[in-house]
């Protein structure tokens, strides 16, 4: 792999703030990075001027290290003739990010103290910046320059078949003209003691077809249901208790009413089980029990 090139710009504020620079140069050297720097160069044979305009056309990265003298310089606050290196450099950088539209990809504002945070240029203010006097910002501008995210992006796995809806019994409830007049016909039925009669009443008051919507009710004629054998009704509980509607939610309930469904040969339990399973709601978080339950759910579909 080709070493990713990187050129510093930035002020000669004083001597110690040119050692620090030079210091973060050797660093990025010694870790691979071919840092250029003024400072490494005594006599370019093409002048400074053409070798400053050819690292800024060159670099794949141009690292600003941004100080109060740096920002003054290049917002043209200093005086006459002081700092003219990095005066031009700055005016060359923003006239770069001027012709690209505003779109950076190469200009990094790189701080090497908490207090040159407010001297970022209004250009890169929008931009990360990388406080490099700690490891962790250092860390941040090294996955920068060498392409090593720290969470990489996983890859675009293929769109799940989903399989058509199949019609549900209580659904014919729906065909009805008059959901009222089917409500007292179900209703009838379900104080009779018919089973499936006592399921359809509580998915009416679950939805508020033909009746205010009441999930209390609801609840009821589910467990009346249930007790009745319906393993739908069972199902519809563990919604019920999984969604805190007309109860308080609890995710154990759900499961064993699920549990209790599914047993009961019910696809649509089997898959609610393995959600759980999945999510680790109501139970420890397991795959295994998940695979297995949708395994079960999707054989179970087919003979639904």
């Amino acid at each position: 792999m080709v070493p990713p090139k990187v050129f510093i710009s930035y002020s000669r504020d004083s001597p110690e703030h040119e050692a620090k620079v030079l210091a973060f140069a050797n660093r990025l050297r010694g870790n691979g990075i071919d840092a250029v720097l003024d400072q490494y160069e005594s006599f370019p044979s093409q002048g400074w001027i053409l070798w400053m305009k050819q690292q800024l056309r060159d670099a794949q990265y141009v690292l600003l290290i941004c100080t109060e003298t740096y920002r003054r310089r290049a917002e043209g606050e200093e005086a006459t003739g002081v700092g003219l290196g990095a005066t031009y450099e700055s005016q060359l950088i923003a006239q770069h990010l001027y012709d690209a539209g505003g779109v950076n990809e190469r200009f990094v504002p790189v701080l090497l103290g908490e207090s040159d945070r407010q001297h970022i240029l209004m250009e890169l203010r929008r931009y990360t910046h990388f406080p490099v006097y700690t490891e962790e910002g250092y860390e941040g501008l090294y996955r920068l320059l060498t392409n090593q995210p720290k969470i990489q992006k996983p890859i675009l796995g293929q769109a799940l078949l989903v399989r058509e809806a199949k019609p549900d019994f209580r659904h014919l409830v729906l065909n009805a003209q008059d959901y009222r007049e089917a409500r007292q016909g179900v209703e009838k039925a379900a104080v009779a003691g018919i089973g499936q009669a006592m399921n359809n009443l509580g998915w009416l008051y679950q939805s508020g077809y033909g009746v205010k919507q009441d999930y209390q009710q609801a609840r009821q004629w589910y467990e009346k249901a249930a007790a009745a054998g319906i393993g739908k009704a069972m199902n519809n509980l563990g919604w019920l208790y999984q969604s805190g509607y007309g109860v308080k939610q609890d995710y154990q309930q759900a499961r064993q009413w699920y549990e209790k469904a599914a047993a009961a040969g019910i696809g649509k339990a089997m898959n609610n089980l393995g959600w759980l399973y999945q999510s680790g709601y109501g139970v420890k978080q397991d795959y295994q029990q998940a695979r297995q339950w949708y395994e079960k759910a999707a054989r179970q579909s087919d003979r639904d």
